[in-house]
């Protein structure tokens, strides 16, 4: 079984996403970790990250608002590749392939993502 996920517990320092194999846990200036736990607090959902896989560049908003959070539906939007993860909310998504500061990516983008706490 799995367990639910803890809300309000301590946030991550320095939040990160990462590519595909990256390790997952809590953030901080000193611990690279992809960040497993973002709340988009634009649409107010929960930002999946799917291993090992990238989004296809005809990828559009209305495709993630009728299929986040079901995996099996955005299958058709994915491919595969080892190196990436897919990153998406109900309106944004992100293809990553090293560790990138979420505070730095946010800032300079339309990405509205936070983390949730762990």
């Amino acid at each position: 079984t799995s367990s639910p996920v803890k809300k309000g517990g301590p946030k991550c320092k320095q939040a990160y996403l990462a590519g595909g194999g990256a390790p997952l846990g809590h953030g901080s200036a000193f611990n690279k970790f992809a960040c497993p736990n973002m709340r988009c607090t634009n649409c107010d959902f929960t930002v999946m990250r799917i291993d090992g896989m990238r989004w296809k560049d005809e990828l559009d908003y209305l495709f993630l608002r009728n299929h986040v959070p079901f995996l099996d539906k955005l299958q058709p939007m994915l491919e595969d590749d080892p190196s990436n993860c897919a990153y998406a909310c109900q309106c944004s998504s992100k293809n990553v392939n090293e560790f990138l500061s979420l505070k730095k990516v946010c800032a300079s983008s339309n990405l509205r993502w936070v983390c949730a706490g762990h």
